[in-house]
């Protein structure tokens, strides 16, 4: 008889730990520089090779960061299971000069503030305004600055804005006409096409002279010519909105139009999200005025 089979048994086999690993430091500037190290490393090393590789970015004149997380210098790629390829970002500290502050006034004649880095777009200042008025359909809102329409991929520094600059919302409309026909044809098609202005909510100005402009009056006894501007200047409706200013530890000051209902935790959101150096939840926001309890 023979003897039975002995089954083999199954030894789980731990995969080795990768030795060496390529992590890939950012920086602002669009740089991609790749460094493989051991696993074990210090990040430290990582830090200094960036340093080494860009001699215009001073040793301590920025922070790492790995998915938004601070890297600290004494740790591993190992503690931060990084792998080929990883993206570590390189935030320089912000000075206060690469802020500006410009007003946004729309047709309403509501204003908006906000803090926004001089490389930051017009298309970016364009979301934020839409976001706070939803009912504006993004593909109408456009942007004026010293009589100039804005191109949206334009940054604030292309502009040469400076705080407290006023960038005017508006739309451009076309309208042909007999020179003989009434202007309030002109007026109702205004009315008609943008339908969150009700008849009579303002005055139109003939943008040339800044003559104001009668509905029982012709485009000829203004000599309007093609191309000629007509400007809408609406009466300020009561405001739904606050503008609040945050000045950090530094100094720095960074002004927000809010809708009154919004949470303080957007305000601080915007913060961090204008200075990511910052550390979440190691600072505390200090009011001058009593904030409701429900923010």
């Amino acid at each position: 008889m023979s003897a039975p089979a002995v089954k083999k048994r199954k030894v789980k086999v731990e995969p080795a730990k990768k030795q060496f690993v390529t992590p890939v430091v950012t920086d602002e500037e669009g740089r991609r520089l790749s460094h493989t190290m051991r696993s074990t490393d210090k990040l430290q090393d990582l830090i200094r090779f960036y340093y080494a590789m860009v001699p215009t970015a001073g040793d301590g004149d920025g922070v790492f960061l790995h998915h938004g997380s601070r890297l600290l210098c004494e740790a591993t790629p190992a503690d931060y299971n990084l792998k080929d390829g990883d993206e570590i970002q390189f935030l320089r500290e912000i000075e206060p000069c690469m802020f500006v502050t410009p007003v946004l006034r729309d047709s309403k004649g509501r204003e908006f503030t906000r803090t926004m880095r001089r490389t930051d777009t017009v298309q970016s200042l364009k979301e934020y305004y839409c976001a706070m008025v939803p009912t504006l359909p993004y593909a109408e809102a456009v942007f004026l600055f010293d009589a100039r329409f804005l191109n949206n991929g334009a940054t604030l520094a292309d502009l040469e804005l400076e705080d407290g600059d006023q960038i005017n919302e508006g739309r451009r409309l076309s309208r042909t006409m007999r020179s003989t026909n009434k202007l309030q044809d002109l007026m109702r098609f205004y009315y008609d096409m943008v339908p969150t202005v009700e008849d009579g909510d303002g005055l139109f100005v003939h943008r040339g002279n800044d003559r104001l402009l009668y509905y029982n009056k012709m485009p000829a006894d203004y000599n309007l010519k093609d191309g000629d501007e007509i400007r809408f200047l609406p009466e300020i409706s009561p405001r739904v909105f606050v503008t609040a200013v945050i000045v950090d530890f530094k100094r720095r000051q960074f002004t927000r139009t809010m809708r009154r209902t919004d949470k303080i935790q957007s305000l601080m959101n915007y913060y961090y999200a204008m200075v990511p150096t910052a550390r979440y939840h190691e600072l505390v926001f200090i009011s001058t005025v009593r904030l409701s309890s429900s923010g």
